[in-house]
């Protein structure tokens, strides 16, 4: 347990300071290394066709992702609109909720929700929220990889390979139903996990936690 909670705190440090939030003598700004890279989304100006990871960084509001042609859109749901900012290199794709240097005291009383479409050539989502929600529906992925502080999720994934998902006290539903599902690890604090998996091959899950709870639906043991 103790090695466990460590893993949390390291978690939660990496996720404050790797592409979130940074601190100087004015206070927390949302940071991140090499965003001068980044720039508002166009989809026009970009050629997905080699694309096949999208890495999205979110702090407040909702988080949608379904399958389909690309599409990208955003909008204010509490406070003014701000744009989100973007970048694409070599076979990845990365969106980011604020421009670099926006002030915690802006974001704070803001929120957005970005709504994101994938082709079925993208293998790999990595999502990072705060206290954004998120809620993935999609055919076909091989590898899902969560990190949420409060936000909660709704997973529904027909054909999954992996899966990893980080929750602090954001409450996680997943429903997979799929023969080629090779692993499934949850780490929570106070977050409560349900997994509804209607398979064929049974998964090798792993659920640590401090006080949440893992509920298993239609799962063949």
């Amino acid at each position: 347990m103790k090695k466990f909670l460590a893993s949390v705190l390291v978690f939660l440090v990496a996720f404050m300071t790797a592409g979130c939030f940074s601190f100087s003598l004015g206070g927390f700004t949302y940071d991140d290394d090499g965003y001068e890279e980044y720039s508002v989304f166009k989809a026009e100006d970009h050629d997905f066709s080699g694309v096949t990871k999208v890495n999205i960084e979110w702090i407040s509001g909702e988080t949608e992702i379904r399958q389909g042609d690309f599409a990208v859109s955003d909008s204010a749901t509490k406070g003014e609109f701000f744009p989100s900012y973007y970048k694409l290199s070599g076979n990845q794709l990365w969106v980011k909720f604020a421009k670099n240097g926006t002030s915690y005291s802006y974001l704070n009383d803001k929120s957005k929700a970005l709504s994101i479409t994938l082709p079925a050539t993208f293998a790999e989502i990595e999502l990072k929220v705060v206290s954004a929600n998120y809620d993935v529906d999609l055919i076909l992925m091989d590898k899902l990889n969560v990190d949420a502080v409060s936000g909660e999720g709704n997973v529904r994934i027909t054909t999954l390979g992996s899966a990893d998902i980080n929750t602090v006290s954001g409450n996680v539903t997943m429903k997979v139903s799929t023969v080629n599902l090779t692993s499934l690890s949850f780490h929570s604090v106070s977050a409560n996990v349900e997994l509804n998996a209607d398979i064929l091959k049974k998964p090798n899950v792993k659920f640590e936690s401090v006080s949440g709870n893992l509920t298993l639906k239609n799962y063949l043991v």
